[in-house]
């Protein structure tokens, strides 16, 4: 995920100003940043969100392979289509997490290993035909993961039948699958336990502020890569995702076309913006979150940012599916138009409003 420049950012939480609200007189004092506030803030978003979600990412992907190595033993079409499921159930995760993919995810190179797009067809069609046992890691990230899996499975314009299921084809799949299963476990055990010897990276976010951190020196540092994952993902929807394929009205540029996922994705994206903030999947506010900070300094500031996320979200519902075709579809248009508003607002919201409640 491309990562925009953020401004300096402190999680003092100060109450001199907020949004829509009268100014303070120059004699009120701002009260000081609350480092234990912010470490119950981090420490909910890593045990509740991220673990959460990186486990929930390991467990379907373990489940993905499990599902394809049934299909390559026994082809029938319920383990086809078995196998086409437990795709798009473990693609809802990573989506998911694509509002906190700093840390392992950015240091180890796994979002390009798990996720790269666009596709190369030729050298995946070359790479399926030479197969033969290597390391899969060891391959380039455009020919494996998500969308290397997806198209085996899918085939253009989701015409993939079972028939025409090569073998080799169910090799590398095989092979693939085994690959994406090893890379999620090794997010999970970066974040858990860490890799390489180094500190597991939950520690090293939860620690925030403690002496020796040089990674998080301050916990404001630490909750502005939250904001800033936020902002990412938002612009990387409406500006990239989106953007992209339907300016150039290029059907090939659409992630996830093959499967006709794409707008399940972007949607997972707001998701995961929304999980962020409420530093919870329930749909609810945990006690310690952002969401839950800025309510208590500037109530409707916070309630616009979850009109935003409703917003952003029934847009997306709004475009007809499969996104591939919407793209060059004169009546869908506005439909792509609005989406795109909707989605460009609420980064704005928390780019600009939420960082100035945020600011110190």
């Amino acid at each position: 995920m491309k990562r925009l420049a953020c401004l300096p950012l402190s999680l003092a939480f100060s109450l001199f100003i907020s949004v829509g609200a009268c100014s303070k007189s120059d004699t009120d004092e701002e009260p000081a940043a609350d480092p234990v506030q912010d470490k119950a803030i981090l420490n909910t978003f890593v045990d509740d969100v991220v673990l959460d979600t990186y486990q929930d990412l390991a467990t379907r992907s373990a489940s993905l392979h499990d599902a394809v190595t049934t299909l390559v033993a026994t082809p029938t079409e319920e383990n086809f289509q078995a196998a086409r499921n437990a795709w798009a159930a473990t693609r809802v995760p990573w989506e998911q997490s694509e509002s906190f993919l700093f840390g392992p995810v950015d240091t180890y190179g796994y979002d390009p290993a798990l996720d790269s797009w666009p596709l190369d067809h030729a050298g995946l069609d070359a790479a399926i035909a030479a197969y033969n046992n290597v390391d899969v890691d060891t391959v380039d990230p455009s020919l494996k993961g998500f969308h290397a899996i997806e198209f085996i499975l899918f085939g253009y314009d989701k015409g993939k039948t079972l028939a025409n299921l090569t073998s080799p084809e169910k090799n590398y799949l095989q092979a693939l699958t085994a690959n994406h299963k090893s890379v999620t476990a090794r997010i999970l055990q970066a974040w858990k336990e860490g890799l390489d010897n180094n500190t597991p990276f939950a520690i090293s976010l939860k620690a925030a502020g403690d002496s020796g951190n040089d990674l998080y020196p301050s916990t404001a540092a630490a909750i502005e890569e939250m904001v800033e994952g936020m902002v990412g993902i938002a612009d990387e929807v409406a500006n990239n995702k989106i953007a992209q394929p339907f300016d150039q009205q290029d059907p090939n540029l659409v992630e996830s076309q093959f499967s006709f996922n794409s707008l399940e994705d972007f949607q997972n994206n707001i998701h995961s913006i929304r999980h962020v903030w409420q530093g919870s999947k329930s749909g609810k506010a945990a006690d310690a979150s952002l969401s839950a900070r800025v309510q208590a300094l500037d109530p409707d500031l916070n309630a616009a940012v979850e009109a935003a996320i409703d917003a952003s979200l029934a847009a997306l519902k709004a475009i007809p599916d499969p996104f591939r075709n919407s793209i060059v579809d004169a009546a869908a248009r506005p439909k792509i138009l609005a989406a795109q508003l909707a989605i460009r607002e609420l980064q704005e919201l928390l780019d600009t409003k939420v960082r100035a409640v945020l600011a110190p």
